[in-house]
């Protein structure tokens, strides 16, 4: 009884000591097509895609227990990208993810920044149309 406690709590204690996402060499590649046939052609090698749009290349990062990770970056800089390849909604093109942790936190974390963005964008344009409404007043 106690080697299974012992062995339970060197699981627990290795858990903890092991990075909670470990990224390496990570690329994500969209393939870009004229036409939409020309994607179905694609699939059974008959046509190559015209252009090939890399929204992540070579990307690397380990994120310890107890870490908090931020993505910042311009629009259209992959945050996005990177957050779904971290939750398995989009398969790398290269490279490796490894996430050894609660990945529903991650994916709640993701809804509550895209319903604060929207929010946001919300206030933001109440803002102008007041702003507005006020300079027409004067």
């Amino acid at each position: 009884m106690s080697s299974e406690k012992s062995a339970e709590s060197a699981k627990r204690q290795a858990a903890e000591n092991a990075p909670v996402i470990e990224v390496h060499g990570l690329g994500k590649c969209f393939r870009m097509y004229e036409k939409p046939i020309h994607r179905l052609l694609h699939r059974f090698g008959k046509h190559k895609a015209s252009n090939e749009f890399w929204a992540l290349k070579d990307i690397g990062f380990e994120v310890e227990h107890g870490e908090t990770l931020g993505v910042i970056g311009a629009s259209g800089a992959g945050k996005s990208t990177l957050l779904q390849v971290l939750l398995r909604l989009r398969h790398p093109t290269e490279g490796t993810v490894e996430v050894n942790g609660r990945a529903a936190m991650m994916a709640a974390a993701m809804r509550l920044a895209n319903r604060s963005s929207a929010l946001r964008r919300r206030i933001e344009a109440r803002v102008r149309w007041s702003e507005a409404l006020t300079m027409s007043a004067a």
